[in-house]
């Protein structure tokens, strides 16, 4: 969605400048074009951005949709999108960074542009891209994405739905140092499926 109040500074310039040398003219093409610029193209810069600093994706999905210049819909799309294509780091920094801004904007967004299949979705892209950052070695990052996001997914539903989820979890806090919380957290569901079952077995079994 195009920002409006630069918008107008386009046209202002435009109107202003009539006339002059085609240069001018030129740059003000130049800036109405970034102006206009669609919703794939800010996410696919945001991407690259968060590959190698996904605190500054992060602040950038916020400041772009607070702008209303793109859809959390639509970057939470595209952080599934590629860690379904690529399995890489850098689709795990950028799931991260959405997975944050979602925690950041968690009470704008809720009057705006979410259900709760979207809540759904936040949670099986912490569990993806936490699985992704496992199996790359990465275990500080897949513990920083296993369950981040707004605590709103985090229900017994989800990890029911979800089990290998669940049971990754655990398995990540034992690596992490975190037996304890690793097990207590199994422990509060009124059932456990085969995997988070399995999990609970092995962790409590080691030394």
């Amino acid at each position: 969605m195009p920002d409006h109040s630069l918008m107008e500074m386009c046209m202002t310039i435009r109107s202003a400048f009539r006339g002059v040398p085609i240069i001018v003219a030129g740059l003000c093409l130049l800036t109405l074009a970034a102006c206009s610029e669609p919703e794939p193209v800010r996410l696919e810069k945001i991407y690259t951005l968060s590959s190698t600093n996904p605190t500054g994706g992060q602040a950038e999905i916020v400041r772009q949709w607070t702008a209303g210049e793109l859809t959390m819909q639509g970057a939470l799309m595209l952080a599934h999108e590629r860690l379904d294509e690529r399995n890489d780091a850098p689709s795990t920094a950028f799931a991260y960074a959405v997975l944050c801004a979602i925690t950041e904007l968690e009470g704008p967004i809720t009057k705006k542009e979410v259900n709760e299949f979207f809540w759904m979705r936040t949670g099986t892209l912490a569990g993806k891209g936490a699985a992704v950052a496992w199996k790359l070695g990465d275990r500080p990052g897949a513990r920083l994405i296993v369950m981040a996001g707004p605590r709103r997914w985090q229900t017994d539903d989800y990890w029911m739905r979800n089990p290998g989820h669940d049971a990754l979890a655990s398995y990540i806090l034992q690596a992490s140092g975190e037996k304890v919380e690793a097990l207590n957290r199994l422990r509060q569901r009124p059932d456990l499926a085969p995997e988070a079952q399995k999990a609970y077995d092995d962790i409590a079994a080691a030394k």
